[in-house]
């Protein structure tokens, strides 16, 4: 049965109505298949198909337009946070302060993301986690959503030479427009 997003997230705003000043955290329910509809990457529903765990938040970090939006790292490290294992100790963002991180603890999924944090995947920031895969065997290959990566593009081929249009063709412009932009009668000011 597939669930809609919108009833995907009636737990959520339950949860946090009901847990209103009962602690620093609240709990999103995606522990189950509550996220197909809004997983559309080939790694996301191979992560997907991992048993699950709800995800505990920092009360406050977390909004229902952050969810509406469906900006792939916001899901992608919702998967983390609800797929993974906790990392001790956490990486250098998640021990750095609650105020970097919309979830408690350090929690990547090895081989997914490129082993990033969850924490790090939210802010888009996959490439600085200490503890993604690549940096746990001292390379720097950076943010891997677990494609191969792509060759580098061949150059650009160099662009043609700008046309210009002789003055006699030009259109009358308004009254007080000048083909240079600005007159000292009526300047351009940035402000």
């Amino acid at each position: 049965m597939l669930i809609s997003y919108d009833r995907a997230l009636v737990p959520f705003n339950l949860a946090n109505a009901a847990l209103t000043g009962a602690g620093p955290y609240d709990n999103l329910t995606v522990g189950g298949l509550q996220m197909t509809p809004i997983v559309h990457s080939i790694p996301g529903v191979q992560l997907l198909s991992l048993p699950g765990q709800n995800v505990q938040y920092v009360r406050g970090a977390i909004q229902l337009y952050q969810l509406q939006s469906h900006r792939p790292s916001y899901v992608n490290a919702i998967l983390i946070q609800s797929r993974g294992r906790v990392e001790v100790p956490g990486c250098t963002a998640c021990r750095g302060g609650p105020g970097l991180r919309p979830f408690p603890q350090c929690i990547r999924a090895p081989g997914h993301f490129g082993g990033a944090c969850g924490n790090c995947k939210w802010r888009d920031h996959a490439a600085r986690c200490s503890v993604r895969d690549d940096n746990q065997h001292g390379g720097e290959q950076g943010d891997n959503d677990g494609s191969p990566t792509p060759p580098p593009a061949p150059p650009a081929p160099p662009a043609p030479p700008a046309r210009t249009v002789p003055e006699s063709h030009w259109l009358p412009g308004p009254s007080g427009w000048s083909p240079s932009g600005s007159t000292s009668d009526n300047a351009i000011v940035l402000a």
